[in-house]
């Protein structure tokens, strides 16, 4: 099979995979079902797109018999034809520039190495905006941060900084989390402050920056695939309702995080692009729909270990279901027809001499 016939095989399995995913998240919704668990959902398509290839080599094909007979073999063309005499009478064949399957690789690696140079772009940028941030200076930030991290059941410690340029409340890293306020955070309130912090220590609680550093290198892989950007994008704006859930549930007052997020939003300047690395607290593109979920009376729950290991085990079969199956004719798993049945052929009797040989008597 040629690349692009590789590539668009790839392209209506991961089509069907990512609307399975689409529609389980929204009978998530219409169940009822919290940010974080729809959240999941979205978070274990992105992890099986990455196992589609793996999964059809390894894995034995699914006949299913839903295509029309195969239609006879179509007349050769006249390019073909002159080939095809070329090589019957010894003769060679003009020689042709590089196939559709060279150029649609190539073009496939160019495009995800560009990818790849733009996470590497927003981690560079990512680490000079640490190293040009100060430390808070402040025993109150250092208490705060602590003790909300221990409310939150975080061990590991959290690295904490007041950006020297324009930024907003983002935090990044799994094994080292940071966070990096604004300089006008200095002049925050107290709830303020607090609210903010939980917000930021609600994401290492939950380790989304490493499903979005994941969802980043799986976009870079299906780079042309239109679903692949919406499913990130829909993943990262629940993990932020998720976020805003566990704030609430923590004790924070609906209106009075609202007002905050929203003045928080209206006050940030716009910062550098990142690579949709950090989980930015406040970006104006999602902050009505925040707005509303904050203020509604939608599920907060968590994802209970029960939903997990469901979701976990459906994602698999579905991802096992979409990698295997292969469109066969409809008459090549059709049993074959039974010889029919011969008629028993009765023997013969035994036929009479013509002219019977008389005895032979004894001299």
């Amino acid at each position: 099979m040629s690349a692009a016939a590789d590539l668009l095989d790839l392209l209506v399995r991961s089509s069907l995979l990512l609307a399975m995913i689409w529609l389980a998240a929204e009978a998530v919704r219409q169940a009822g079902g919290s940010a974080a668990m729809r959240h999941l959902v979205w978070l274990l398509g992105f992890a099986a797109l990455p196992l589609l290839p793996l999964l059809a080599i390894v894995m034995p094909p699914l006949l299913l018999p839903i295509l029309p007979e195969a239609a006879p073999a179509p007349a050769m063309t006249a390019p073909a034809f002159a080939a095809a005499a070329a090589a019957g009478s010894g003769g060679t064949a003009p020689a042709s520039g590089p196939g559709l399957g060279a150029v649609v690789r190539w073009l496939y690696f160019a495009v995800a190495a560009g990818l790849a140079g733009r996470l590497a772009l927003g981690h560079f940028l990512l680490a000079r905006l640490w190293r040009r941030a100060r430390p808070a200076g402040d025993a109150h930030w250092a208490a705060l941060t602590a003790g909300l991290a221990g409310a939150l059941g975080i061990s590991r410690p959290v690295a904490l900084r007041i950006a020297a340029d324009p930024a907003m409340p983002m935090t990044w890293g799994t094994l080292r989390p940071k966070i990096l306020l604004p300089a006008e955070a200095r002049t925050w309130s107290d709830e303020r402050r607090r609210i903010v912090l939980l917000h930021e220590l609600a994401h290492v609680s939950r380790r989304d920056s490493l499903s979005r550093s994941a969802a980043t290198i799986v976009c870079a892989l299906y780079w042309f695939h239109p679903a692949a950007w919406y499913a990130a994008r829909r993943m990262r704006l629940e993990q932020e309702h998720a976020c805003d859930d566990l704030v609430l549930a923590l004790g924070a007052g609906a209106h009075a995080y609202a007002r905050d997020l929203l003045e928080v939003a209206g006050g940030l300047r716009r910062a550098p692009i990142l690579a949709g690395l950090p989980a930015a607290m406040a970006r104006p593109s999602e902050l009505e729909r925040r707005l509303a979920a904050i203020v509604g009376r939608a599920s907060r729950r968590r994802s209970s270990a029960r939903f997990t290991a469901g979701s976990g085990a459906a994602a698999l079969a579905a991802t096992l279901l979409v990698a295997t199956v292969a469109p066969v004719a409809a008459g090549r798993l059709a049993p074959p027809r039974p010889p029919a049945p011969v008629a028993p052929v009765a023997p013969l009797p035994p036929r009479a001499a013509a002219h019977p040989v008389p005895p032979v008597r004894a001299a």
